[in-house]
């Protein structure tokens, strides 16, 4: 996925009001993303279980993948 067609993905989501959080795996290719990204994304789903609040980046910066 290129960042720029993620980063205007995220823009839609946010305007719509969703809650996104951006996660860029700089130098890790489409096929191996969920595998590097997997720890993230339990602890996330652990949160959610745990009533924490969803984290949200709409209205923040957030800089692009290198």
């Amino acid at each position: 996925m290129r960042p720029e067609v993620t980063r205007a993905y995220m823009q839609r989501q946010c305007k719509a009001g969703g809650k996104v959080t951006m996660m860029w795996v700089p130098g890790v290719g489409h096929g191996f993303v969920a595998k590097d990204s997997a720890d993230a994304a339990v602890s996330w789903m652990m949160d959610r279980f745990a009533g924490r609040p969803v984290p949200n980046d709409c209205g923040n910066a957030v800089a692009a993948a290198q």
